[in-house]
Formats: C-alpha cells, structure tokens, sequence
C-alpha cells in the first residue's frame, strides 16, 4: 500500500494543478509541504489533511487556517499534525464570521498543542472525527472571556 504523500508526491511531480497549487498556498501561509516524513518547524506532514481541507474550502480559507495554526504556535512540529489542522479547520468552518481571528491567537497561544490533542483524544468516540480536538480548542477560546463567547455548534 503507498501512503497518502507518496501518492500526492507523484501528482506533484505529474504536475498536477491542484496538488502544485496546495504547496504554493501552503507557502503564502508561512508553512511548507515537501513531501518528506520528518517533523520540522514549519512543516506539515500530514499532507493528506492539508489537502482534504484544501479541496474543502476556498484558497483563502485555506491560507487562513494555516495562517492561525502559524501564528498561534509558531510553526510548531505538533502544531501541524492532523488533529490539530483538522480542529481548527472544524472550528473555522462552523465560527467562520462569530470568531475574532486575534483572540483565537491570543487565547489558544496559552495552549500547549499537546494538551489540546490529548483532551480531544480523552473524548474518544462520541464525537466523529475531526471534531474531537475543536471542541478544546473552543474551550480555549471561551476560556476566560467576558464577552463574546462562542456559544456551542457541536
């Protein structure tokens, strides 16, 4: 069986539009894809969540999710795993427009990634997927405020 970058390696090198696209707007975000395994600052190896959220929003919203990743944790080998790209692209697609973009760096900035991973994994199987980890970071985001609380979409 090949991996998922193996394959999405292949269509790079075939030149294939949406995959050279996706490296591209990856780099405007300040992240990078090289198709290697190796965690680094900076790089997502989880090139197949990338790509699910790329092919799932539009090339703004994707540079933007990547840009809150980013700046939240600053390039953060953990920060680019699948669980946390997959939580925040959760969390943007249902608060997209209700959130601020600068608390969720200020507020989720206070987080070790390690503990939002780990509280979305405590909650095992009684939610699907990818929203297992935005629930915490939701509960970071609120955590604290006075005003302006997201109220659950869950």
């Amino acid at each position: 069986m090949v991996g998922a970058i193996y394959k999405l390696k292949a269509q790079y090198t075939a030149k294939d539009v949406d995959v050279i696209d996706l490296v591209n707007l990856t780099a405007q975000s300040g992240l990078f894809i090289d198709f290697c395994r190796g965690r680094t600052n900076n790089r997502i190896v989880c090139v197949a969540k990338a790509y699910q959220i790329y092919k799932s929003t539009t090339a703004g919203e994707y540079v933007e999710i990547l840009r809150m990743i980013k700046e939240t944790w600053g390039g953060n080998p953990e920060s680019l795993s699948t669980e946390i790209l997959g939580g925040v692209f959760q969390f943007y697609r249902k608060y997209k427009g209700d959130f601020k973009y600068n608390t969720f760096v200020r507020q989720l900035s206070k987080v070790n990634v390690n503990e939002i991973i780990r509280d979305g994994k405590a909650i095992g199987n009684s939610w699907k997927g990818d929203v297992r980890f935005t629930i915490p970071i939701f509960n970071h985001y609120n955590k604290g405020l006075r005003g302006n609380k997201l109220e659950p979409k869950f």
